[in-house]
C-alpha cells in the first residue's frame, strides 16, 4: 500500500530534478500541479484499499468468532502457528 504512495512521489522528484537540470529552472506549474495530483489520486486509492482491506478482516474474524472458531483455538487463518487449543 505505501509503496506506490512512495513511488509515486519518488517520480515527481526525478520528473522535477529531470526539469532543473534540462535547463528550465522554475517547472511549468500546470505539470506540477498534474503530478501533485496524480500522488493524491495514488494515495486515495491506498487509504481506500486499506480501509477495504480492514473491513474485510474485521468481518472476517467476526464471522469466525460466530462460528466458534476462536473458542477452538483458530484465532486468525493468516497466523501461521494457530493450532487449536489442547
Amino acid at each position: 500500500r505505501s509503496i506506490g504512495r512512495t513511488r509515486a512521489a519518488d517520480a515527481a522528484r526525478a520528473y522535477q530534478d529531470e526539469a532543473t537540470a534540462g535547463g528550465t529552472a522554475a517547472v511549468d506549474t500546470g505539470s506540477v500541479r498534474i503530478v501533485t495530483r496524480a500522488i493524491a489520486i495514488v494515495a486515495g486509492a491506498c487509504t481506500a484499499a486499506a480501509t477495504h482491506y480492514q473491513a474485510r478482516r474485521r468481518k472476517r474474524s467476526e464471522e469466525g468468532a460466530a462460528n466458534g472458531l476462536v473458542a477452538r483455538g483458530y484465532r486468525s487463518r493468516s497466523r501461521v502457528n494457530a493450532r487449536p487449543a489442547t
